[in-house]
């Protein structure tokens, strides 16, 4: 009988699966972060990157034609991005000030199993992890509040949102993080919480609360808005959650929140 091609080794210490016949729930740990900047994250993700696997990240700042230094910030990480000017890219010889974005970063041995999905707006940045069973991740950056088209772009996101898990949700688990400038528990009767909290209830969301993830400049102002949201039917995969609020070379304002998950995956 013809054997099996075997996986690669850094694989398989990686995700530590085996073929369908010894298939085993093995640990996945994916971070969610407003970076404010990820060209000063370089020793954030020196730290980082060995406990974990999957970056979810917003506010990247970078434009269009900066995007490949996602695939320069660690000689171990590879990723992919969307900017804010993806439909109508700025002159590189008069840039303002970077902001916004969203981005999703692995660690270089997943990368045969990171299949990139071009969805959702700029706010939105999609990938499936591929194996015996599919997880999409995505990384979304909602608009804070502010003007009514600031309110309009946020349901827009949402309603995306919503497509995109009523289109995944029978093939994939799904795990989505970020910032969604909203306290999801705090059950403020507001028109933009309302329509987040109902997507959530609609596709049977689930996230835990884990205090403050974000701090204000002048140190006075604190809130709980980044967030990972996972199906209730993964709940039980989910090891823990933690916001990581002592990472030592974290620059940006806002508290990286990290779970630790179990997965099946097949080579």
């Amino acid at each position: 009988m013809e054997n099996k091609p075997q996986c690669p080794t850094d694989i398989m210490e990686q995700l530590n699966h085996e073929s369908s016949e010894n298939d085993k729930k093995k640990e996945l740990n994916i971070l969610t972060f407003n970076c404010k900047n990820i060209q000063t994250c370089g020793m954030f993700f020196d730290e980082l990157f060995k406990s974990t696997d999957i970056f979810l990240i917003q506010e990247h700042w970078l434009f269009n034609f900066q995007l490949n230094l996602l695939n320069e910030l660690h000689q171990n990480i590879c990723g992919i991005g969307k900017a804010v000017d993806d439909k109508d890219p700025i002159n590189p010889t008069n840039l303002p000030r970077g902001y916004g974005g969203t981005g999703i970063l692995w660690r270089k041995d997943l990368d045969n199993f990171i299949n990139p999905l071009d969805i959702g707006n700029d706010r939105i940045c999609c990938v499936e992890l591929l194996g015996s069973s599919k997880l999409l991740l995505v990384s979304v950056y909602l608009p804070c509040k502010g003007t009514p088209s600031d309110s309009l772009e946020f349901y827009n996101c949402i309603d995306q949102l919503h497509e995109i898990v009523q289109i995944y949700s029978d093939s994939h688990s799904i795990i989505i993080g970020g910032d969604f400038n909203e306290n999801i528990l705090s059950k403020i009767d507001t028109r933009r919480n309302k329509y987040l909290v109902d997507f959530m209830n609609e596709n049977s969301l689930y996230t835990e609360e884990n205090g403050i993830t974000f701090v204000n400049c002048s140190g006075k102002g604190t809130s709980t808005i980044d967030f990972l949201l996972f199906k209730q039917d993964f709940k039980e995969n989910v090891i823990n959650m933690e916001t990581m609020d002592n990472v030592a070379t974290n620059v940006s304002d806002h508290f990286p929140v990290k779970a630790r998950s179990e997965i099946y995956h097949q080579c």
